[in-house]
């Protein structure tokens, strides 16, 4: 997906609890609990 996402411009968009999987892609994460945005983070991975 990285590969995709560098090389074609993509957006990727994933849905996941496993952290470790969240950290490895650390371009923008967006962390949702009941439905309303938690955490809208840049370049820096995701702390539980």
């Amino acid at each position: 997906l990285e590969k995709i996402n560098r090389e074609e411009g993509t957006t990727i968009l994933m849905v996941t609890h496993d952290i470790s999987m969240v950290n490895s892609f650390r371009k923008r994460t967006i962390a949702l609990q009941d439905g309303h945005i938690m955490a809208d983070l840049h370049d820096g991975g995701y702390i539980e």
